[in-house]
């Protein structure tokens, strides 16, 4: 990013000082994952893990 506002190095400047004034996790999304079917005998967090264990 920097190459590419080199000739506005405010511009840099503004975002590192803007970036350090925010605040913000996943957790603040409030999103929630729909209810999917899965097999017998399994949660959603074991068939998931299952499914992407290589």
């Amino acid at each position: 990013m920097m190459n590419l506002f080199a000739d506005l190095p405010e511009a840099i400047a503004n975002t590192l000082e803007l970036s350090s004034r925010l605040k913000f996790s996943l957790a603040d999304l409030g999103y929630e994952f729909p209810k999917y079917p899965v097999p017998a005998g399994e949660t959603m967090k074991s068939f998931l893990r299952r499914r992407t264990d290589i």
